[in-house]
């Protein structure tokens, strides 16, 4: 996991994601929101490890998922049912707020992320993390840029 820029109080991580691996946040159970980049296309064993990664989400605090690329409804659904699967009566405390975006990275997707994410309550998030799926070097470092432009606007 690769600590990537700052925007204001706003720390900004980046891990790349491969599905046979567990990973953990550098946040210490702090509350953070989550942008899921998917650069491949949909296998049979992806439903599973995309449930599975919602498990590590809930596990570690996050409190809200953005989703982008390939299959960005799939992952939206596959997040929404380990909150359920993990705990069928959700309230504020064990929600986690899920929204995806079909295009590409746009830089009005980046925004949101970045600055309309929040708490139920409406407090800000400090902490966020980009979690990148896929081996494509060129779409990762175009990701990367994307959102150190982004943080410095």
């Amino acid at each position: 996991m690769e600590h990537i820029c700052d925007l204001e109080h706003r720390r900004i991580w980046f891990h790349q994601w491969e599905y046979s691996e567990k990973f953990s946040v550098p946040f210490d159970k702090q509350p953070y929101a989550c942008l899921i980049v998917m650069n491949l296309r949909r296998t049979s064993s992806v439903p599973y490890g995309m449930i599975l990664i919602g498990f590590s989400l809930i596990d570690s605090n996050c409190r809200e998922v953005v989703t982008a690329g390939f299959d960005s409804a799939l992952w939206h659904d596959c997040i929404d049912a380990a909150v359920l699967l993990r705990n069928p009566d959700v309230t504020d405390e064990n929600l986690i707020k899920t929204v995806w975006e079909t295009s590409k990275l746009p830089k009005k997707f980046l925004f949101y992320f970045l600055e309309c994410t929040c708490l139920p309550d409406g407090v800000e998030f400090n902490n966020f993390l980009v979690l990148f799926v896929g081996e494509n070097e060129t779409r990762k470092q175009r990701t990367i840029s994307a959102i150190r432009k982004q943080s410095y606007l």
